[in-house]
């Protein structure tokens, strides 16, 4: 997976898990059922990534706390978003917004050679 963004049928998980595990990376995880605003979803997110006691729950701390992943995670990270696909559909620009905070923090750290991966599991159809 060299893409720093992925969107993988939940049924996929565990595999992912191992594979994500057996590369060196720090797993982190949340339930995105449980998200249903903002402040919930960067509030997951702290928890997920232990930011530090002093992250603010906003955007801009969010960014800054993505940026400093590498000090925690040497050898990277992989957070991966159970129940996505309703998250989408409830805060699509949060999501967008926290895609884009991603991206951004994935290219500073990769050319230091840590790599970052963002996995929404996305719930199948019934």
């Amino acid at each position: 997976m060299s893409m720093p963004v992925h969107f993988a049928p939940a049924s996929t998980g565990p595999a992912l898990r191992e594979e994500l595990a057996r590369q060196g990376l720090a797993l982190a995880a949340f339930n995105g059922a449980a998200i249903s605003d903002g402040p919930a979803l960067l509030k997951a997110l702290g928890r997920a990534l232990a930011f530090p006691a002093y992250y603010g729950a906003n955007w801009d701390a969010a960014e800054e706390c993505l940026r400093d992943l590498g000090e925690r995670y040497p050898q990277g990270c992989a957070l991966l978003i159970d129940c996505a696909g309703g998250l989408w559909q409830r805060l699509p620009r949060k999501m967008g917004q926290l895609v884009s905070l991603w991206l951004a923090a994935s290219d500073d750290l990769a050319a230091v050679g840590i790599p970052l991966q963002l996995i929404f599991l996305l719930e199948s159809k019934r």
